[in-house]
């Protein structure tokens, strides 16, 4: 572009090549047009724009960028201002020379000679391509944290702290909230934006003024659980400053857990008590029951033994029953004692070799594997933490069950284990009568005997006693069984 004008002063030449120089290093695009409309110059930022060198572009059209994105009317309405004289400014998505698309912000201006006739037209070129995907991003990401805010379970609302004269926090008030607070407090967003604190809950706790103003002031987050009496709802918060002098608050309504930990609590209460009493009872049962029965078993004994045949038929019958009743009771009150002292025994846990437990075991029952000409063979066993004596008990039920519900065969019984996922299984399998399945669960239960008292001893307490055991070093029992063929007793014991 040439800046010359014959005849005027060196000022005004050298004016003139400042204006020129400021145009070629402008960072828009500049292009100017004659009156037809067509490129008579451009700056090079519009050939960077554009990607036409400036002997490309000279003579064309603009039409030679258009894109096609944008409907004609449009560019009708473009060309109906500038050639009114006016100015145009707008946005155009155009095409460079490599048919890559780029939006702009244009400004056409018309330039008259001598207030007369249209004779050029001025336009500048921004691209703002990357400004559009910044705010498309934007937008999408304001959309995107619009929608989560909209739809989150967990309530939100937005604060500004509010201090007084010493800048000391003594209010805040409601600056957005979400729905999900609506939900969880009962309180309409038209009642809240905008509304003080102390105007909306003055019966709150007003510790947590001072709370959320520390937040506020230093920073400092909060996460903790309140009750709020003018809601009276508990809540599980998080607070947070987002902005200086302003902070928010996640939370959640967690009344109905509260509550349940309450009855849960209450009920562990109870259930304290009641081992309480329990323990009492075996206190009791170990003095002061058992002594004057067993008083009562021994001299109906005697009775037997001294006028049997003596007196009539009935009374032989009579002592029988009386010496047979006191036997039984003894052996309850025993059972009741052992189920009674699985919960009560603080005994530590302690690591045990469960080999050895049941060596243990069988040897406490050698008396009655020899009578019944039962056999008892284990595998590799491992070693567990648990209570040592207790875990003896348990074998030693399980192996005695086995021997005492026997068939026609002698009885035989294998105890093994495996590993299973954090546990290991430990099985008790026997060669007797078998169970019904309708019968699997019943057996654990206190007193369940599932034949008549004098077909096979026992008190029905045994097998809850072991479901006790069991459950109280975290682990579970339950039986497979098939009538006729035998039982598995299975149990698990925590460890690796």
């Amino acid at each position: 572009m040439r800046a010359e004008v014959p005849g005027s002063s060196p000022v005004a030449q050298e004016w003139l090549r400042l204006q020129a120089a400021a145009l070629e290093a402008a960072a828009n695009g500049i292009v100017i047009t004659g009156g037809d409309g067509r490129i008579i110059w451009a700056n090079p930022a519009f050939t960077k724009l554009t990607g036409y060198s400036l002997d490309e572009a000279l003579g064309q059209n603009p039409r030679l960028f258009k894109s096609g994105q944008q409907p004609p009317a449009y560019y009708e309405d473009l060309w109906r201002t500038v050639i009114s004289g006016r100015a145009w400014h707008g946005q155009l998505i155009n095409r460079r020379k490599d048919g890559s698309l780029y939006t702009e912000e244009m400004t056409v201006t018309p330039v008259r000679a001598g207030g007369g006739a249209i004779t050029h037209f001025i336009a500048i070129k921004e691209d703002i391509s990357q400004r559009m995907r910044a705010e498309e991003a934007l937008r999408h990401s304001e959309e995107r944290y619009r929608s989560l805010f909209s739809c989150m379970n967990e309530g939100f609302a937005l604060h500004e702290i509010v201090c007084d004269e010493k800048g000391e926090p003594c209010d805040y008030r409601f600056l957005a909230i979400n729905p999900a607070f609506e939900r969880q407090t009962g309180l309409r967003r038209e009642r809240v934006i905008g509304k003080l604190h102390s105007e909306l809950l003055p019966d709150d706790d007003p510790k947590w003024v001072k709370i959320y103003g520390e937040v506020a002031l230093t920073g400092r987050s909060v996460h903790s659980e309140n009750y709020s009496p003018a809601l009276k709802r508990h809540y599980e918060m998080f607070a947070f400053r987002p902005a200086p002098r302003q902070f928010a608050v996640l939370f959640m309504d967690v009344t109905a857990r509260k509550l349940t930990e309450e009855r849960l609590a209450g009920k562990s209460r109870e259930l304290a008590r009641s081992n309480a009493d329990l323990r009492l009872f075996a206190q009791v049962a170990s003095h002061d029951l058992k002594e004057p029965l067993r008083m009562v078993a021994s001299y109906t004994q005697l009775l037997a033994k001294r006028y049997r045949g003596k007196l009539d038929a009935d009374a032989d019958q009579f002592i029988a029953f009386a010496a047979d009743g006191a036997l039984r009771m003894q052996a309850l009150i025993d059972d009741l004692l052992v189920y009674a002292r699985v919960d009560a025994d603080p005994a530590p846990f302690k690591p045990a070799e469960c080999g050895e437990l049941v060596d243990a075991a069988v040897a406490n029952l050698k008396v009655l594997l020899e009578e019944q000409g039962a056999r008892v063979a284990r595998g590799p066993l491992p070693s567990v933490s648990g209570n040592a004596s207790q875990l003896i008990e348990l074998f030693q039920n399980l192996v005695a069950n086995a021997v005492k519900f026997h068939g026609d065969r002698p009885p035989r019984v294998r105890v093994s284990a495996r590993r299973g996922e954090g546990a290991w299984e430990f099985s008790v399998e026997d060669n007797g009568i078998g169970i019904e399945p309708k019968h699997f669960e019943r057996i654990f239960a206190m007193f369940q005997r599932l034949h008549p008292r004098g077909t096979y001893p026992g008190t029905g307490v045994g097998l809850a006693v072991c479901k006790k055991i069991v459950e109280r070093h975290g682990g579970r029992i339950w039986v497979e069984s098939t009538p006729g063929e035998g039982s598995i007793f299975r149990f698990t014991i925590p460890g690796e």
